[in-house]
């Protein structure tokens, strides 16, 4: 996780992976004063995000980066406001960002914090000992050296006597991790998903409604590297006849015994079929 520090007045940064300075006092602390405004290239970082005014919830994904935070009151502050803290911090676990710096200015200064530490997080404590209102919230992080990418290839065959050519199907790869991949075709054809990150992808395709029975020839694939992996989805196409309804109507006349009566119907003409 990101540290700061600070020796001779000015401004340090190291990671785990990353070191610019370490000067000769050891580890830095978390929270540590960071003075005037820095940006994150100062800082030895090449990727930022930030908000300015930033009372609110924000989600980060960009760049490697998949980030929430959220500025508001923290209570335990001499007249607290509603934009003095970053209250909550979290990486996402389909983050392939796992470590960068968090900097909150408020006042003459900020105070740096690495992904990972405990928030609250506060700009410096004022000369009044105040926490002041946060002017802006910046991220810093390194951009991840990205896997190579994959593709996948879905071929949608139709069969069926009378099977409708206008269709739309809709098939979806389902990572482990993360939303669905889905794309459309119409009729018979191939369906191509481009720059997946290796690893396996169910295949789903969304129920086409009635009449059709869908079957797969596999129904996961393994994305590899610079290379393609294949499917095949089948849909089979059989019509189901219109129905109707009979009411059949029973009345009795005089008072006979209780009894159970059987009414049955044989048809449809010219088939005898009783049903």
């Amino acid at each position: 996780m990101s540290r700061f520090t600070r020796r001779a007045g000015r401004a340090i940064v190291f990671t785990g992976l990353l070191a610019v300075s370490l000067g000769s006092g050891g580890p830095a602390r978390a929270g540590d004063l960071v003075e005037g405004n820095p940006t994150c290239a100062d800082l030895g970082y090449e990727m930022a995000y930030k908000v300015e005014d930033p009372s609110g919830s924000y989600t980060v994904d960009r760049d490697g980066l998949v980030a929430s935070f959220t500025v508001g009151t923290y209570a335990d502050v001499v007249e607290p406001n509603p934009n003095n803290a970053v209250v909550t911090f979290v990486v996402d676990s389909t983050s392939l960002v796992t470590t960068g710096a968090v900097l909150v200015k408020g006042g003459p200064d900020a105070m740096g914090y690495g992904f990972g530490e405990a928030t609250p997080f506060h700009a410096p404590m004022l000369d009044n000992e105040k926490w002041p209102t946060i002017s802006h919230v910046q991220l810093c992080w390194n951009a991840p050296d990205l896997p190579d990418l994959g593709r996948a290839e879905i071929t949608k065959v139709v069969v069926g006597d009378d099977a409708p050519t206008a269709v739309e199907f809709e098939i979806c790869l389902v990572p482990e991790l993360g939303d669905p991949i889905c794309g459309q075709v119409v009729g018979a054809g191939v369906l191509t998903f481009e720059n997946l990150l290796p690893g396996e992808y169910g295949v789903l395709e969304t129920d086409p409604g009635v009449g059709w029975t869908v079957t797969y020839s596999s129904q996961s694939v393994t994305v590899v590297a610079d290379e393609f992996a294949t499917a095949t989805v089948t849909n089979e196409y059989e019509e189901v006849p219109e129905v109707g309804a009979l009411v059949v109507s029973k009345v009795i006349t005089g008072d006979p015994p209780a009894a159970e009566y059987e009414i049955c119907v044989t048809g449809p003409s010219p088939e005898t079929t009783e049903r």
